[in-house]
């Protein structure tokens, strides 16, 4: 197969090569405990070999914001900007939201589009982010050390004191399944189920429903789409195992919550019954970005009968959606959220099956549904990432235009 890297100037290449591990460190750090000084400069080493390159080869950029995808993404961006136009405090609104939407949500997916282009380089990507994965683990497994060694900093008894690592548990654990396919050794694929266990068991420990509602269905497409019947088998073994462990030996406090049979406060007058009545009081327009929780304490004293007495939140995407951006916000996430879940998916079925082009294809769609679509059902996901897998899923959709176009000739 033709090498995009082949035939380009020398500083081009010095700059993919910057910008492939500025990628690296971005993705290891982004969840992970590691300095905001080093998240930072990975960042913006990334974003500059992506407008360098960009400069050199200005048709990566033309290919990447001719694509389908782009254009759902950025009618997308376009409604979240329109959300802080109409808000009720535009000036907050734009602070709240300016860092994200022009760095991690519009240069980031432009930058690793950009990059991708210019060398073949999904399995160093799918390995990044399962690396990334790990990089996860070992923040979160320090901090239960520290927890351990430091208990009146640390208090145990907090029973949401890992909630903030299930974002990226769940995000980063589809590229740590889809490594599965690409090892072929034994000892590979030990290494490989511990790690995957080790995430499960710590994604309990988050004592976060939706996380492990979504790391369910992760779990369940990728034993049906990727594996065989005897590996399925002893997937489900362990995971048996897992579960009657989790029942045998977890604290009280996390027990209690995940055998909880009701909605835990979003039924009815909850966080869903709130947010559906905010949205008729004003279903066109929206409060603005970042204007829910304002909105919610204004109209508190006129239903006594909701169960919050402050602000929680609407626990789910689509209801925030509206709530903040109207129709035009909603309209433009359930836009984007069809395409992303369409081309990634119908691509990597056209592909060999378990190349890494489909594995990496298949982890992004895991991914991106499993925290939005079903994460998102009964909790309002972050869009922090959204950029990497956007940037990601365009690299790869480009590269596999690129390359049957090649095979045509």
């Amino acid at each position: 197969m033709h090498d995009a890297s082949l035939n380009q100037p020398k500083s081009l290449i010095k700059a993919t090569f910057i910008g492939m591990w500025a990628l690296f460190i971005h993705l290891a750090s982004f969840f992970s405990s590691a300095p905001t000084s080093i998240k930072e400069i990975a960042a913006s080493v990334l974003m500059l070999s992506g407008i360098y390159c960009a400069y050199h080869r200005p048709d990566t950029l033309i290919k990447t914001i001719k694509t389908p995808l782009f254009f759902g993404y950025a009618v997308f961006l376009f409604t979240l900007l329109y959300s802080v136009f109409i808000s009720q405090n535009p000036y907050k609104s734009w602070s709240e939201v300016s860092s994200l939407l022009i760095f991690k949500l519009f240069l980031t997916p432009l930058a690793i589009a950009i990059i991708m282009q210019t060398r073949k380089m999904s399995g160093f990507v799918l390995c990044s982010l399962a690396f990334a994965l790990v990089a996860t683990q070992i923040g979160d497994l320090l901090q239960y050390f520290l927890e351990w060694l430091l208990p009146d900093q640390y208090p145990v008894s907090d029973a949401y004191a890992h909630r903030a690592r299930a974002d990226g548990l769940v995000i980063l654990l589809p590229f740590g399944l889809l490594l599965w396919p690409q090892t072929s050794t034994i000892y590979k694929r030990i290494l490989l189920t511990v790690i995957l266990i080790l995430c499960i068991a710590l994604l309990i420990g988050t004592n976060t429903r939706g996380a492990m509602l979504a790391a369910a269905f992760i779990g369940l497409l990728w034993l049906t789409l990727c594996l065989k019947r005897h590996e399925q088998a002893l997937f489900l073994a362990l995971a048996g195992v897992a579960i009657l462990a989790t029942f045998t030996f977890a604290p009280s406090s996390i027990l209690s919550h995940l055998t909880l049979t009701t909605s835990n406060g979003r039924a009815g007058d909850g966080v869903w019954g709130a947010a559906i009545e905010l949205i008729k009081a004003n279903p066109w327009l929206g409060y603005g970005y970042g204007q829910y929780t304002t909105a919610y304490n204004s109209a508190l004293p006129s239903h006594p009968e909701w169960i919050f007495q402050s602000a929680m939140g609407p626990h789910n995407l689509l209801l925030g959606q509206w709530a903040e951006g109207g129709v035009l916000l909603l309209l433009g996430t359930l836009l984007f959220c069809l395409l992303m879940m369409w081309y990634p998916l119908t691509t990597a079925f056209r592909l060999e099956k378990n190349s890494i082009d489909q594995s990496l294809l298949l982890a992004l769609w895991l991914s991106f549904t499993g925290q939005n679509l079903v994460r998102g059902i009964v909790e309002m996901p972050e869009f922090n990432f959204w950029g990497v897998l956007v940037g990601v899923t365009l690299g790869v959709l480009i590269q596999q235009r690129k390359s049957q176009s090649i095979m045509k000739e």
